[in-house]
């Protein structure tokens, strides 16, 4: 696909997410020396009868937890592609969550679309992501690697 800035997406990769990554993201998210809620597992990512009230056919993912897998999923790229040695560090990231993604009970296939550009000494990777029932999930996302010294 070819992005509103102009820049031409021309590679891609599948992402798979099990059903219960929404669960266990949110599993993750807390902080387990607060005893939790009851109240706070009503919500539209773990809770199927609020997400059919809400309007939405199933769960849908967090966008953090959506996000969190496609960064891994394109540094884990980067590392194939043999540039990871050279960029050691995430200097920024963004995009435009465009589309929910529902998390019924079968796990569910994206197309992450994306492209390098080198500049400045930093690689930036430029990606979307893709539906294959629902259209665009994420929409001009970017991932920005440096050459500092990082802890990942």
């Amino acid at each position: 696909p070819l992005r509103e800035d102009g820049t031409k997406l021309v590679e891609s990769v599948e992402l798979l997410l099990p059903p219960n990554a929404a669960h266990i993201w949110d599993a993750c998210i807390r902080d387990t020396r607060v005893p939790k809620a009851k109240s706070s597992d009503i919500n539209v990512h773990t809770n199927l009868d609020l997400a059919e009230k809400a309007g939405f056919k199933a769960r849908t993912f967090t966008g953090l937890c959506l996000l969190a897998n496609v960064i891994t999923l394109l540094l884990c790229k980067v590392d194939t592609d043999g540039l990871r040695e050279n960029f050691t560090f995430i200097e920024r990231y963004g995009c435009r969550f465009s589309k929910p993604v529902m998390a019924l009970f079968d796990s569910i296939l994206l197309d992450v679309f994306y492209s390098y550009k080198f500049e400045n000494s930093n690689l930036t990777i430029f990606f979307d992501v893709v539906q294959k029932t629902d259209g665009t999930a994420i929409k001009d996302g970017y991932l920005v690697l440096g050459t500092k010294k990082s802890h990942l």
